[in-house]
């Protein structure tokens, strides 16, 4: 009986709403954009006390020259130290154009249903776009909305949020995907999408009854190494002409 009730709850929710405590299993974690722990991790660290401080991933003005189109995540927490914190910022030929409120991972340890660990976190570095979508609804959350989705890192994206979580942006909170107003959502998807081929050509599915619009109008470029912006030519995969940059502070 309690299973079928967390069943039915989660029917009733949508994606960018649901609380990351509610009973997640390692399906609808991954969807969620949720990075896995191995429990042997945990062990070391615990046996071994809290981790060295890992270092900053700080803005830098040369990336405004990786791309075209430059789309900066600020995943730090907004404080008067780092006042840019949890905004998304957009670059074009390394002319600043728009800033937007936005919510990232909320970094905390989640365990699914299965006892498995994640950690919902938005990695910093640097990504190429792999995919952008018009729509996109999610099969594990049962037809919840993200619209104008573009993934560029595994299962994270940057996507349209629930109207009822507008009040948290500026906020971290989501499983590791970047959230943003719907409008602003669409409007990032098609400035990135302006570099590709230049069309609005789409590829409609029906992914187990739920609609996925992906655009197919991607172009062929190096990727990045995540780390240091410099190009991986042995990594030459259909993109578009832009960058995704997660820092920890501007």
């Amino acid at each position: 009986m309690k299973k079928l009730m967390s069943i039915l709850l989660l029917s009733l929710l949508p994606l960018s709403g649901l609380a990351l405590t509610d009973n997640l299993t390692d399906e609808q974690a991954f969807e969620l954009g949720m990075t896995p722990i191995e429990e042997k991790s945990l062990t070391l660290k615990s046996a071994r006390g809290a981790s060295p401080a890992k270092k900053e991933f700080v803005f830098q003005d040369s990336y405004l020259d990786l791309a075209k189109i430059v789309v900066v995540i600020n995943k730090g927490v907004r404080s008067e130290d780092n006042h840019d914190g949890q905004t998304l910022k957009v670059y074009q030929d390394g002319v600043y154009l728009y800033e937007f409120d936005t919510s990232t991972g909320k970094e905390s340890i989640v365990t699914a249903t299965s006892g498995r660990k994640y950690r919902a976190t938005t990695h910093t570095g640097i990504y190429r776009p792999t995919r952008a979508y018009k729509e996109y609804q999610s099969y594990t959350f049962r037809g919840a909305r993200m619209d104008y989705a573009v993934f560029f890192n595994g299962g994270i994206a940057i996507h349209s949020t629930s109207q009822g979580n507008y009040k948290k942006l500026g906020q971290r909170a989501s499983g590791g995907c970047a959230r943003l107003k719907l409008e602003d959502a669409m409007t990032v998807n098609e400035i990135i999408r302006s570099t590709g081929e230049g069309h609005d050509k789409m590829s409609v599915s029906n992914y187990k009854g739920m609609m996925r619009n992906l655009y197919i109008d991607r172009i062929k470029l190096p990727y990045y190494f995540v780390n240091s912006g410099e190009l991986n030519n042995n990594k030459v995969d259909w993109t578009y002409d832009a960058a995704i940059v997660v820092v920890d502070r501007i």
